[in-house]
C-alpha cells in the first residue's frame, strides 16, 4: 500500500502543477483581455475597409435629445435638440463648464454621447465609417497638439488617409516592404506601405505636390504665418541634387546681392568667403576647413581630435602654436570669468570656456606653469611652456584656437603672419584630404551650391562684420529684398515648410502651433464666409459648482 501511494506522488504532483499552470494562465489571458478589449470600443467595422467613394455630409445638421454624463454621473450635455446648416457658421456660448466643449467634441464625433444621436442630411454620424468622418469632419481645439516632424507633415497630416500612389519598384526597398509587411501580418496590424505617397491631392482640388505647396503659402499667409515659416526656410536646407532649380535660383542670389551691396556702398557689412583670403569674421576653424562639416568628422569642436587635422597642423609647423595661444586664451578667460557666478550671461556672450569647465582649464594652467615659463611665441607675445603636458591637456588647449574670431575676439592673438600661416594650412588640408574624407566636408565655393549650410548662408556667403551696427539689422533686409525682387519668397516658404517642429512641436511658439493647426482643407470642406447665423447659446447643463 505504500509503495503504490509512492508510485501515485510523482503523476499526481505532475497533474496539480498541469492545473496550476492552466490558472495562472487563464486568469492572465482575462487580465489582457480586460486592459485591450474594454467595454465600449468601437465596432471594427466602422473602421476596416473603408469604403471606395468617401461620401459629401451636407444638409441639415440636427441634435435630438443630445446626452453627455462624464463617467456617467454629471450631466455636462442635457437633452440638447437644435438644426443648423450644414454650411452655416455658429458659436457656442457658454461658462467654461457649460458642457459647450463637449458638444463641440460630440460634433466632430471625438467623443459619444450617452444618449441621443447627431445627424447630418438625415445619415447618423455614429453609423459612419471613420474614414467619413476623418475625411469630412476637422477639429481644432484651443490647445493644439503637434505631432513630432516637419512642420509640412502637420499641416498636411488632414491628407493622408491611405496610400494613394506607390514609388518606383526598387529592390531594397521591396525588401524592406516584405519585411514589415511579414511583421504587420505576426503582429496583427494594418498591412500598409508608410513609403508610399499618402497624399490625396485630388482631395485638397490641386493636381500635384508644386501645386498643393503654393495652395499651402496661401493659406500660410490667411492665418499670419508665412513670415514665421520664411524665417525657418531661410535657416533651412536643400539637396541641390534633388532640387539643382532651386540651388541655381539661390545662387543667381548670391551673386545679386553681391552686387547690392556694392550699388548700395555697404559692402563693408559683408566680409566674403575667398579661396585667397582669410575672413576675420569667421573662426579660425572655419578658415582653416574653408567649408562646412558635413557629418561629425569634422565638427568644429573635435578639430583638436581629428587625425586629418592634427597632421594638417603638425607639417604646417602650426600645432605648438596654436597650443601655447590656448594656454594664452585660457589664462585670459580664467582671469576674466573666474569670480562670476555659472549663470552669468558673459559666459553665453564672451566666453570660450563654459563656466564648468572653468575649474579644469584652471588645473590646466597650474601645470602649465609647473612645466616652465616663456617657452617660445604665440602671437608674438611670451606664452607658458607646454613641455610636459599631458596629451589630453594639449587637445583642451588646441581646441580654444580654433574659436577665435579676430574681429571680434580682440585679444592681439592673431596677427597677419598667423593668418597666412593658417592659410596655407588650408591649402595643404584640401589637397591632403583623404579621398574617403571628402564627403565630410562641402568646401566653399562661390559658384557652387553648399548642401551643408543654410539658405540664407549660402545667398550671403560670408559673414556680417562685427563692430558695424547697422550690419545684423540692415544684411537680412536686404537679403529679403533681393529674394522678393527675384521671385523666390514662396520658394523660400516652401522650404520652411520642412522645419522640423521637434518633439510635440516644442520649437514653436503656443501662437505657431495653433495657427499651424489650421491644417490644409480640402476642397470638398471649404465652406463661404457669408453663411453666417448669430450665436447661440448652449443649453447645455453647467456643471454644480
Amino acid at each position: 500500500m505504500l509503495a503504490a501511494y509512492k508510485d501515485l506522488a510523482g503523476p499526481w504532483n505532475e497533474l496539480l502543477t498541469f492545473y496550476q499552470l492552466k490558472e495562472t494562465a487563464r486568469i492572465t489571458y482575462d487580465q489582457v483581455v480586460e486592459q485591450f478589449d474594454p467595454a465600449g470600443l468601437i465596432d471594427a467595422g466602422r473602421q476596416l475597409d473603408p469604403p471606395e467613394v468617401v461620401p459629401q455630409l451636407t444638409g441639415e445638421v440636427s441634435l435630438s435629445n443630445l446626452t453627455f454624463a462624464e463617467d456617467e454621473r454629471v450631466r455636462l450635455v442635457d437633452g440638447v435638440t437644435t438644426s443648423f446648416s450644414a454650411t452655416a457658421q455658429i458659436a457656442i456660448v457658454g461658462q467654461s463648464s457649460s458642457g459647450k466643449h463637449e458638444l463641440a467634441l460630440m460634433l466632430a464625433r471625438l467623443v459619444d454621447p450617452n444618449a441621443g444621436r447627431i445627424t447630418i442630411g438625415g445619415v447618423d454620424i455614429a453609423t459612419l465609417h471613420n474614414a467619413v468622418v476623418g475625411r469630412r469632419l476637422g477639429y481644432a481645439s484651443s490647445t493644439p497638439y503637434i505631432f513630432a516632424g516637419t512642420l509640412r507633415d502637420n499641416i498636411f497630416i488632414g491628407l493622408k488617409n491611405r496610400p494613394v500612389r506607390t514609388h518606383a519598384p526598387d529592390p531594397a526597398r521591396a525588401k524592406r516592404i516584405a519585411s514589415r509587411l511579414l511583421e504587420a501580418r505576426a503582429s496583427g496590424n494594418i498591412e500598409l506601405d508608410i513609403e508610399a505617397d499618402w497624399i490625396d491631392y485630388e482631395a485638397a482640388g490641386v493636381a500635384d505636390e508644386d501645386e498643393l505647396t503654393r495652395r499651402c503659402v496661401e493659406l500660410l499667409r490667411r492665418v499670419d504665418l508665412d513670415e514665421d515659416v520664411y524665417g525657418f526656410g531661410l535657416r533651412g536646407k536643400i539637396d541641390p541634387l534633388k532640387r539643382p532649380e532651386v540651388a541655381e535660383c539661390l545662387i543667381e542670389a548670391r551673386h545679386a546681392l553681391a552686387k547690392c551691396l556694392e550699388e548700395d556702398g555697404i559692402t563693408h557689412l559683408v566680409e566674403p568667403f575667398h579661396p585667397e583670403r582669410y575672413n576675420t569674421n569667421a573662426s579660425l576653424a572655419e578658415n582653416l576647413l574653408f567649408g562646412t562639416p558635413v557629418g561629425p568628422a569634422f565638427e568644429f569642436d573635435q578639430l583638436a581630435q581629428n587625425t586629418v587635422v592634427l597632421r594638417v597642423l603638425d607639417k604646417v609647423g602650426l600645432t605648438d602654436d596654436l597650443v601655447k595661444m590656448g594656454g594664452e586664451v585660457a589664462e585670459t578667460m580664467v582671469e576674466l570669468f573666474a569670480d562670476l557666478p555659472p549663470d552669468h550671461e558673459f559666459f553665453e556672450q564672451y566666453s570660450f570656456i563654459s563656466a564648468g569647465d572653468l575649474p579644469e582649464y584652471q588645473a590646466i594652467l597650474g601645470r602649465l606653469g609647473k612645466a616652465g615659463q616663456g617657452v617660445g611665441k604665440a602671437g608674438g607675445k611670451a606664452a607658458p611652456g607646454a613641455a610636459g603636458l599631458k596629451p589630453e591637456d594639449r587637445a583642451k588647449l588646441l581646441s580654444l584656437p580654433f574659436k577665435l574670431i579676430a574681429a571680434r575676439h580682440r585679444l592681439g592673438l592673431l596677427d597677419e603672419a598667423l593668418m597666412a600661416r593658417v592659410l596655407e594650412a588650408r591649402k595643404v588640408f584640401a589637397a591632403d584630404l583623404p579621398e574617403t574624407m571628402r564627403s565630410q566636408i562641402e568646401f566653399f565655393d562661390p559658384g557652387r551650391y553648399n548642401a551643408a549650410a543654410t539658405v540664407q548662408d549660402n545667398v550671403l556667403f560670408g559673414k556680417i562684420a562685427y563692430g558695424e551696427a547697422a550690419a545684423p539689422t540692415r544684411i537680412p533686409v536686404v537679403i529679403t529684398e533681393v529674394l522678393d525682387a527675384l521671385g523666390l519668397r514662396d520658394t523660400i516658404i516652401g522650404i520652411g515648410l520642412d522645419f522640423s517642429v521637434g518633439s510635440a512641436g516644442v520649437r514653436l511658439s503656443l501662437a505657431q502651433r495653433q495657427k499651424a493647426r489650421w491644417r490644409a482643407p480640402s476642397s470638398s470642406a471649404r465652406t463661404s464666409s457669408s453663411s453666417t447665423r448669430r450665436p447661440r447659446r448652449s443649453t447645455a447643463r453647467p456643471r454644480p459648482r
